[in-house]
């Protein structure tokens, strides 16, 4: 039997299961194919790796900033602005730290500009590279791989949803209203599903155990300042790790930006501003969550 010659409600009775086949053949697909290697430490002890894991490169910049601004090197007048300061930069710093100083915009300028500067985005690659070697990061392959199939089996569903339409308005059959919310519904998810991630399970498995084994640490009073602790725990938690260090924080909400003029993943993968979910308590959970 043709089952595009099924009544409304019946063929609904065949579709939507359908899709939900999809789905799932399209999750186990990407589950199967994801690799399965712990090729590093136990833990990362990178802060700038573990910001990467939370939020992509926008959280790497910000956290640079947080350091440099709290040496002295740079400046952070208002929210998302930044200027160089005189003071001489250490021989022994992050490469992340020594391109954001050298590139720094002058007098002063927007901290989005730092994101579209080659000399910081190849710093924040090259040091984000073991994390892939590590199976924390998705190669682009495999981000590739996931557009492809993503977009493979949207297309079925949208084919045979599409095809049942026609029929339906050849046929003078006005019942398609479900159809209609089963496709955008269907896309919605495939959509999602389809962004391109900045971490892999084991990389989540990775963030969620340093923010185990840091919340005694989170909550804990703090008679003084211990700069590398601070950057450590807003690597891991964002603003909210910062309770008990209230200039840092300050120098880390000061080092956000507009959300609309920037992404967290290095290759435009999720679009979780620093400005929004980036900075805050819990990361950026959305984004790369799958």
């Amino acid at each position: 039997m043709n089952v595009f010659d099924l009544p409304g409600p019946e063929f609904l009775d065949f579709y939507i299961p359908f899709v939900a086949i999809v789905a799932g053949l399209a999750l186990a697909v990407l589950s199967l194919t994801a690799r399965d290697r712990r090729l590093g430490p136990s833990l990362l002890a990178d802060p700038y790796q573990i910001a990467y894991l939370r939020g992509g490169v926008g959280e790497m910049i910000r956290l640079a900033l947080v350091a440099l601004a709290d040496r002295g090197q740079v400046e952070l007048p208002r929210v998302g602005t930044v200027a160089p300061s005189d003071r001489p930069m250490p021989r022994s710093v992050h490469p992340i730290e020594r391109a954001i100083f050298a590139h720094c915009p002058r007098p002063t300028g927007h901290i989005n500009a730092l994101l579209r500067m080659n000399a910081v985005r190849d710093a924040c690659t090259k040091a984000t590279a073991p994390l892939i070697e590590m199976g924390l990061v998705p190669t682009p392959a495999e981000n590739g791989r996931r557009t492809a199939v993503t977009i493979g089996a949207w297309l079925l569903i949208m084919v045979v949803g599409l095809a049942k339409l026609e029929l339906a308005v050849e046929r003078g059959r006005p019942n398609i209203g479900f159809l209609i919310l089963t496709m955008i519904a269907a896309t919605i998810f495939f959509l999602i599903l389809a962004l391109l991630r900045n971490r892999t399970a084991e990389g989540r498995r990775m963030l969620n155990e340093l923010r185990s084994l840091l919340a005694a640490r989170r909550d804990a009073p703090r008679p003084g300042s211990d700069m590398s602790e601070a950057l450590l725990l807003a690597a891991v938690y964002g603003s909210a790790g910062l309770t008990g260090f209230t200039d840092t924080r300050a120098l880390y909400k000061r080092a956000g930006w507009n959300s609309s003029n920037n992404s967290c993943s290095s290759g435009g993968g999720s679009s979780c501003g620093a400005g929004s979910g980036c900075g805050g308590g819990g990361g950026c959970g959305g984004c790369g969550s799958s």
